[in-house]
């Protein structure tokens, strides 16, 4: 009779796991730290890519990777709201 595998031996006899190539709305949605109705007027601006597969809408990794880069930078959004504002004391 064969003992039972242990843990790290049963985990060395798994298939190797990929990485997911697309998310739910919901798991992009936690990645990105943004709501649900963001994420869907993003899709629907066409700012983000998704596709429907069966009932399900997914964002692939690369889109949302892509979107990501996309985004101003915290100081280049600060410059571009702050230009041409009064500052006190600048002439």
């Amino acid at each position: 009779m064969q003992e039972p595998l242990d843990h790290d031996e049963a985990a060395y006899h798994r298939e190797p796991r990929h990485p997911p190539g697309a998310m739910t709305i919901k798991t992009f949605c936690s990645w990105a730290g943004i709501g649900r109705s963001t994420a869907y007027r993003l899709m629907a601006e066409g700012s983000l890519p998704a596709v429907k597969v069966g009932k399900r809408r997914l964002v692939r990794i690369s889109d949302a990777a892509d979107w990501l880069a996309s985004l101003p930078d915290h100081d280049e959004a600060h410059r571009t709201e702050t230009a041409g504002k009064y500052r006190p004391g600048s002439s």
